[in-house]
């Protein structure tokens, strides 16, 4: 019998299920020590108690790590330039020495 992998997530739920997000809406996910920060399309901030690398493997079919602190959507990826990335949003995020090549490569 041939198993398929699971579809990627279309939604993510945060704070025991009290928050509901469409992945679409995550602009990035930003590394706090042991929190993310969720930057949403609307502007708004969503702090989590859980660290980046727990999400950066759920999201990993439409995120790309460009940093340790950094999670990206690559839908809201405007500008990539050799130290940094320029966001739909208007911020720019900067990307780590050894994420270049890799970064590189999964965005385009």
């Amino acid at each position: 019998m041939l198993l398929l992998p699971p579809p990627p997530p279309t939604h993510l739920r945060l704070l025991r299920g009290k928050v509901q997000l469409r992945i679409t809406d995550i602009v990035r996910l930003e590394a706090d020590r042991n929190y993310t920060r969720f930057v949403l399309t609307n502007g708004q901030i969503l702090l989590t108690a859980k660290n980046i690398s727990f999400y950066e493997e759920i999201l990993a079919e439409s995120f790309v790590r460009v940093h340790k602190s950094h999670l990206l959507n690559r839908n809201y990826i405007t500008a990539f330039g050799k130290l940094q990335i320029r966001m739909q949003d208007g911020s720019v995020v900067k990307v780590a020495r050894r994420k270049r090549r890799i970064s590189k490569n999964t965005i385009n």
